[in-house]
């Protein structure tokens, strides 16, 4: 008999997992209660978010308000570290450049150790996703991964990467939340970028607070903290086990019970890929606010997505009535295995820079929310990113030692372009401010790049890119009708300019026209120089003044 799949995962397995309770969960994955790691790794300060390096040697971990921090005591977070093999050694600061005065967390490492992943949350609208690459003198400076669509409207944030590299869990209050604090997920894009995070589901998410992923390395299990569950205090530890490749099915989340779980809060809870014990934040009995503390695992218990793990061998379960059919969102990370050290290989090599700005309405100074894209010089797409709907900031990467072509688009505005170069030891970051003029019937758009030769009629060549603009809207806005108008500066003779102008506007007429749009639909006027914005006094103010503009007058 031929076996069905749902989304690579079995069906049999599929009804298991979502259609019966699974009791025995909460005893599989810890054998005795917590044991604090004392005062060596543990202060009196908040301990949060411990990861264990891939060699079992290290345990990277965040301390709050520590005054050996970056930014002293009033420090939201910074990354320690312990040496595990230690018997006396006390935990360490990692210090700069890794450590800012803003929330640090190690997220996780490449399997080789080499590559430390991080975030850092200040409230950015790109999700604070960074690497840091293992050098002699420690960690190099991190390289942002921006997260397309970032939004977090909470105080809150964590996350955690898969052990190959690709993907990314991470709690945040953001679109389509149930409540608090959601799991969702974001996928790692070949432009070095983070896909937009999506919801995990309702199953996993609840209307209160679902914090603290981490994904087993079998890529299927999941350990979070939630007040939103059954569970025996502040925050519980649960695990579920993702049903399909949606990342949307998943088994009903399961304490895991009081082998863990306490009447205080219990988060981040993480298995190492080697080793006997778990790893866990806890308040109970600790010496602060979040004490760091571990619990025995079996090396049996260890999760590789079977059912065995989950303590049901698959002959046992009885056999479902019915058939569950799953519709599968099309979302998968890269499938390649090498794919993952060769991107960041690129990205270490051709460091990028962080472009940051915002766009807002040129006559109300609002934030517009706008799609900001980057193209090569031979018009290939590099990035793109929306801007923050509440503020109107974006923040991008672009690749060092190039020429790019910016583009900005908002619905129910003029677009805008300018070209871009990046160039080797450039600061690693730049700011760009836009400023959109809204398509709105006696609105006056400028065309400055509008352009002609010396007392002629004759286009220069780098007048065509905003004239193709203004097509483009025209074509967007079919019902669209403007008027054209030309000025020159008043130097020379009135008439003459007077004449020239006029000419001008319909060298400009003449030129949409031939692109495809209706000439009842344009109309224009030359004015000379009788309509100055500037000063005629210099030439570095008289030449504001010779320029080609029109006015909406129809948009319905």
């Amino acid at each position: 008999m031929r076996k069905t799949q749902i989304c690579g995962i079995n069906l049999l397995k599929t009804l298991i997992l979502t259609g019966f309770f699974i009791s025995s969960l909460q005893t599989v994955w810890s054998q005795d209660e917590q044991e604090n790691l004392g005062s060596r790794i543990n202060s009196k300060y908040n301990e949060l978010d411990p990861v264990i390096s891939p060699d079992g040697s290290k345990m990277y971990f965040t301390r709050s308000k520590h005054p050996g921090n970056v930014g002293g005591k009033k420090d939201p977070g910074d990354i320690w570290v312990a040496d595990l093999n230690g018997v006396d050694q006390e935990a360490s600061n990692l210090g700069a450049p890794v450590n800012t005065d803003e929330m640090n967390a190690v997220i996780g490492f490449s399997n080789d150790g080499n590559i430390m992943y991080l975030q850092t949350h200040n409230k950015q609208k790109t999700g604070g996703v960074s690497f840091s690459r293992k050098i002699s003198s420690g960690w190099s400076k991190p390289q942002a991964m921006p997260v397309d669509y970032f939004r977090n409207k909470s105080d809150l944030q964590s996350m955690c990467i898969s052990q190959d590299g690709k993907t990314i869990i991470m709690s945040i209050e953001s679109y389509s939340t149930y409540g608090a604090e959601d799991l969702y997920v974001s996928f790692l894009q070949g432009n070095g970028s983070w896909s937009e995070p999506k919801n995990l589901g309702s199953v996993v998410n609840t209307r209160f607070q679902e914090t603290t992923p981490r994904l087993a390395d079998d890529n299927v299990t999941l350990f979070f903290s939630s007040n939103g569950h059954e569970g025996y205090g502040g925050r519980d530890i649960f695990v579920t086990q993702r049903l399909d490749d949606t990342w949307r099915n998943w088994s009903e989340p399961q304490n895991l019970g009081r082998k863990v779980n306490t009447k205080g809060v219990e988060l981040s809870y993480f298995i190492p890929t080697t080793g006997d014990y778990a790893y866990l934040v806890s308040t109970q009995n600790s010496d602060g606010y979040g004490d760091l503390k571990r619990v025995p695992i079996r090396p049996s218990d260890r999760p590789d997505g079977s059912l065995e793990v989950l303590g049901v061998a698959q002959n046992e379960m009885p056999k479902p009535d019915t058939v569950l059919i799953i519709s599968p969102e099309p979302t998968t990370p890269p499938q390649s295995g090498n794919e993952t050290l060769e991107m960041i290989n690129e990205i270490v090599k051709n460091p990028a820079v962080t472009i940051e700005g915002s766009v807002k309405n040129a006559s109300t100074k609002n934030p517009v929310f706008a799609r900001i894209e980057i193209f090569s010089a031979d018009n290939q797409l590099i990035n793109s990113v929306a801007t923050n709907v509440s503020t109107g900031n974006f923040s991008l990467n672009v690749p060092s030692d190039s020429l790019l072509n910016l583009t900005v688009k908002a619905d129910g505005y003029m677009g805008h372009q300018a070209s871009i170069r990046v160039t080797p030891g450039q600061e690693d970051q730049l700011a760009t401010n836009f400023e959109l003029i809204p398509v709105e019937v006696g609105v006056t758009v400028q065309l400055p790049q509008v352009l002609f030769e010396r007392s002629t009629t004759n286009l220069l060549s780098a007048s065509y890119e905003e004239l193709d603009q203004v097509v483009a809207l025209l074509n967007e806005y079919p019902e669209m009708e403007i008027n054209v108008s030309g000025h020159t500066d008043n130097q020379g003779s009135a008439k003459l300019n007077l004449e020239l102008s006029e000419d001008r506007v319909e060298t400009v007429i003449l030129y949409l026209v031939g692109n495809g749009i209706a000439r009842n639909r344009l109309s224009g006027k030359g004015y000379g120089g009788t309509k100055p914005i500037a000063s005629n006094r210099s030439e570095e103010t008289r030449k504001l003044n010779r320029r080609v503009e029109f006015v909406v007058l129809q948009n319905e």
